[in-house]
């Protein structure tokens, strides 16, 4: 079991300052999601979507989102970066606009969850490192020591900001931190573990996650 719920509501109160409840235009995802690689005899399907608009909302939501998760054998993923009521609906009107000019009228309730999901705030974008065992047993590392040496090519790449949290997934563990630079990221990580060869380097889209949740909650059997 991974219970993630202190550490995420840990993790906003530090990026608002203790001020997320007043801050109306902006709220946090949460979705609960069964993935096939959980689930081998069904497909990944969201079942349902939570918008948190302040930090009391994680906990009226934590029960019902505990309870989903076991009882469907899904995972629940909470957005790093925040999002803007504004803004993500005035892309959902632009969306619908679009496809109404396309005489697109498929699963129409949907669009504002597609808008929230791609809508990142660029000037406050946070990334999110992806360690998992698989990477680790690749270095002859655990995943904490591939961790500490993935910290520290962060903090040497420029622009030279700190690593906000680590959150523990089902199979590793997400770093959440500022962007860096990605050139000097795989450069400095070949020096660090000796490896001579970019193929053992994983691809970096797998490593750097630019635009995705961390795990909030899973109890998968």
């Amino acid at each position: 079991m991974t219970d993630n719920f202190k550490l995420i509501k840990e993790f906003i109160q530090l990026q608002w300052d203790g001020q997320f409840d007043s801050f109306t235009d902006a709220f946090y995802t949460v979705e609960i999601i069964s993935r096939s690689k959980d689930n081998t005899n069904t497909k990944s399907h969201k079942f349902k979507a939570y918008y948190i608009t302040n930090m009391s909302d994680f906990d009226k939501y934590e029960n019902e989102i505990k309870l989903l998760c076991d009882a469907l054998q899904a995972r629940a993923y909470v957005s790093v970066n925040a999002k803007s009521w504004h803004k993500i609906t005035l892309n959902t009107m632009a969306e619908y606009a679009n496809r109404i000019a396309q005489d697109n009228f498929d699963k129409p309730y949907s669009v504002f969850d597609s808008c929230a999901a791609k809508y990142v705030e660029r000037v406050n974008q946070l990334w999110i490192v992806d360690v998992d065992k698989e990477d680790a047993d690749k270095y002859n590392l655990s995943v904490d020591d591939l961790v500490d040496n993935y910290i520290n090519v962060i903090e040497s790449c420029k622009p030279k900001k700190k690593i906000i949290t680590v959150i523990p997934t089902k199979t590793g563990k997400h770093i959440i931190t500022h962007p860096f630079n990605t050139a000097e990221f795989i450069m400095e990580l070949m020096n660090l573990t000796s490896c001579n060869k970019t193929d053992k380097i994983t691809s970096i889209d797998d490593i750097i996650k630019k635009n995705n949740n961390t795990l909030l909650y899973e109890n998968i059997k």
